[in-house]
């Protein structure tokens, strides 16, 4: 289930309790599904948003409906409610009322109620927690409190909750590692780690394969201080990065030979190939020539892999070989090319032999080519080609690199966007015409010259820019703009000059004169 957003939050609170007040005075069965399916920082937004009012009364609060509530009998959505309340002395009696409930909801709610900082509803919680009530769910009820690691009651409540519950016991450390609750489980595998529960074999499958990448990193870690080097070198062949890496950094020299060495300079992760090469340069291993050696592999993954690695050890006797690999099948190849080519070639040979490729099937080779172009801020003769591509990724990729020059460039390339047929593109653009608006148009020099006015003009007119935000467009950039009447430049703005008042005063300049002669 996707994480609680704010909004829903607050539409769930809300129709919750007019559910309570509106039924009798007790929440129908249909919220047990919707709330059985939260999680702790889910329930931790709820509770928070349930008593917060700023500007408006709280959700839950008042007197009128909930004072009468029959709570020993009312459904457990209805208890749940009442334990969000407002009124300390309600939810005190809405916790009492969970001493005999089951499942997730009440499981749920207690955990809540031991971070509540009124200390006898934290109390009567945890009291109620200590008879372990039969369908506890000890893994949501920790999922909840660790959560809530940010209350300032959460430190001292948690040593208790772990000792009323024997949180750090084996059988429940063994129950909290297979659960589903990821805060629970987490703490479960640090807690056996710190106490030697799980062997060394248990703790390689959590490094080499889980699904949680915190808990791999962590078991990892854990690793590196055992005394065997060969539980390091399982992990070599983990699934894991963070396994494979921590192995790399850590198998001391002895223990690592150089044909394992040179299939770390050809790992499929950028972080293990980074640190395989910082182990190679330590014991003198040329990794260019390694590189070399494999840009005929079969597999693609091995080919963009030493061409990574010639663009960080390469020379320029290496393009030739490269930029003949811009042809290769693989997307994967032909993108791993165009950016060890620009690494290593001079930037003028760059942006002539990778232009072409901007039209590439390959969306994700079209982007290395447009992130190389717009580095070289290369002209827009570069992507005139990709622009009159029928794909759109060429055509992205073709606005980016035009974008980057700046200036009247970048205003050019939005307006070519703003008018183009794909959508995503077309809104791209016009927000950046937007955003121009707001913070560079009083700050863009000059004019466009006549090969650009004459463009953004015909582009302007299919943009899809409100009329204001057209006509704020061809001021800024002095163009000649003839929709709905409008012209900036060919049609002067006429001025109008107001007819001169008569003097309120002249009467009195009159008679001051005549007495005066």
């Amino acid at each position: 289930m996707a994480a609680l957003s704010h909004r829903g939050a607050v539409e769930l609170l809300t129709d919750l309790r007019d559910d309570v007040l509106g039924r009798g005075r007790t929440a129908s069965k249909q919220w047990v599904q919707p709330l059985s399916g939260l999680d702790g920082r889910d329930w931790l937004l709820l509770d928070k948003l349930a008593r917060r009012g700023t500007w408006s009364p709280p959700i839950l609060h008042g007197v009128r409906g909930w004072s009468s509530l029959d709570l020993v009998r009312a459904p457990v959505p209805t208890v749940a409610a009442a334990a969000m309340h407002v009124d300390g002395r309600l939810r005190e009696r809405a916790v009492r009322a969970l001493a005999g409930r089951d499942g997730p909801i009440a499981s749920a709610v207690l955990g809540l109620r031991v971070l509540d900082h009124v200390e006898q509803v934290a109390s009567a919680a945890l009291e109620v927690l200590e008879r372990r009530p039969a369908g506890l769910e000890v893994d949501l009820v920790a999922d909840v409190v660790l959560h809530g690691s940010g209350r300032s009651t959460a430190g001292e409540r948690w040593s208790v909750l772990v000792e009323a519950l024997g949180l750090d016991t084996p059988p429940v450390l063994d129950q909290l590692r297979t659960s589903t609750r990821r805060a629970a489980r987490r703490w479960a595998v640090e807690q056996s780690l710190a106490s030697g529960l799980l062997d060394e074999d248990a703790v390689v499958r959590i490094a080499s394969a889980d699904q949680d990448q915190w808990l791999r990193r962590t078991a990892a870690e854990h690793l590196l201080r055992t005394p065997s080097p060969e539980r390091l070198r399982s992990l070599l062949d983990a699934h894991s990065v963070e396994a494979r890496l921590t192995a790399a950094a850590c198998i001391p020299d002895e223990h690592l030979d150089d044909p394992t060495l040179v299939g770390l300079l050809l790992d499929r992760s950028p972080r293990v190939r980074e640190q395989a090469r910082w182990r190679a340069r330590r014991r003198d291993l040329d990794v260019a020539e390694v590189c070399r050696k494999h840009l005929g592999d079969p597999a693609p993954r091995v080919v963009a892999a030493a061409l990574d690695g010639l663009a960080w050890a390469g020379d320029e006797t290496d393009v030739a070989t490269v930029d003949a690999l811009l042809g290769h099948t693989s997307p994967t190849v032909r993108a791993a090319a165009v950016r060890t080519l620009a690494a290593r070639a001079p930037e003028e040979l760059v942006v002539q032999a990778v232009a072409r490729h901007l039209d590439d099937p390959s969306g994700r080779v079209a982007n290395a080519v447009a992130t190389v172009l717009a580095r070289a801020h290369a002209s827009s003769s570069s992507t005139a080609q990709a622009w009159s591509s029928p794909r759109s990724t060429a055509r992205r990729a073709a606005w980016r690199v035009d974008r980057a020059v700046g200036g009247w460039g970048r205003v050019a390339a939005d307006l070519r966007a703003a008018a183009d047929p794909d959508a995503h593109l077309s809104g791209l653009g016009r927000d950046g015409l937007r955003s121009w608006l707001l913070d560079g148009a009083a700050s863009t020099w000059g004019r466009p010259d006549p090969v650009q006015a004459r463009q953004m003009t015909e582009h302007l007119l299919g943009s899809g820019l409100s009329d204001d935000d057209e006509e704020l467009v061809a001021f800024h950039a002095g163009l000649s703009f003839e929709k709905r009447g409008f012209s900036n430049a060919s049609s002067p703005v006429p001025v109008v000059t107001p007819p001169a008042r008569p003097s309120e005063r002249r009467g009195l300049w009159d008679r001051f004169r005549h007495r005066s002669g």
